[in-house]
């Protein structure tokens, strides 16, 4: 019951206009009534660079093999965002650090527009066996609804800024007609003074 009624949520927040700054947030903390993590991190593919970036965060960025290079960037995120397909890592044994949170358990989900990688988001957790299949399978259909929701987030971001550039060159533009304006002006009133003066030059002489 629960997780259908953060799908619902989550279907709600498509039909709002959410914009970049808000929006990530939003989708971790929709997040967390799905699935319980101790650390969460999304990554959006910028498809200019085609390259994933981190975007938003819980707890710390998580990833996996971080120093490993893959066409996407670096770490697991980016090999999730090259195969587009889910990873579940329910027991790992990694040699921690004392300033390092231990991670014992890794689920990795891309964010999938039909067929088109919008991004990845990762959950790490301290306790073995702390993600199941069962959650792989509904945060997979969250992911779905989330790329939707990041899309659309970015398309208006995207008009806003197009906007933006537009409303400069217009102004530009405004500037640029006023400048020719007074321009025209003060020639018009060059070529006066010169016919005043001819024709009261003409007479005299």
């Amino acid at each position: 019951g629960d997780e259908l009624e953060t799908l619902v949520k989550i279907s709600q927040v498509i039909q709002s206009s959410v914009g970049t700054e808000g929006v990530f947030g939003l989708v971790l903390d929709l997040l967390e009534e799905l699935v319980e993590f101790e650390f969460a991190a999304l990554f959006i593919n910028d498809e200019t660079e085609q390259k994933l970036q981190a975007v938003a965060s819980k707890g710390h960025v998580v990833d996996l093999i971080q120093p490993v290079s893959f066409d996407m960037g670096n770490g697991l995120s980016a090999w999730v965002a090259k195969q587009k397909r889910p990873i579940l890592l329910s027991d790992l044994h990694r040699g921690k650090s004392d300033e390092e949170s231990p991670l014992r358990s890794f689920l990795s989900i891309p964010l999938l527009l039909g067929d088109r990688l919008i991004g990845v988001m990762n959950f790490g957790h301290g306790r073995a066996g702390a993600f199941t299949r069962h959650d792989l399978h509904v945060l997979t259909i969250a992911g779905a609804q989330l790329g939707v929701i990041i899309e659309r987030a970015l398309y208006f971001s995207r008009l806003s800024d197009t906007n933006r550039q537009l409303e400069e060159r217009n102004r530009q533009l405004a500037e640029a007609q006023q400048a020719l304006l007074r321009h025209e002006r003060l020639a018009a009133l060059g070529e006066l003074a010169v016919t005043v003066n001819h024709e009261i030059n003409n007479p005299l002489t």
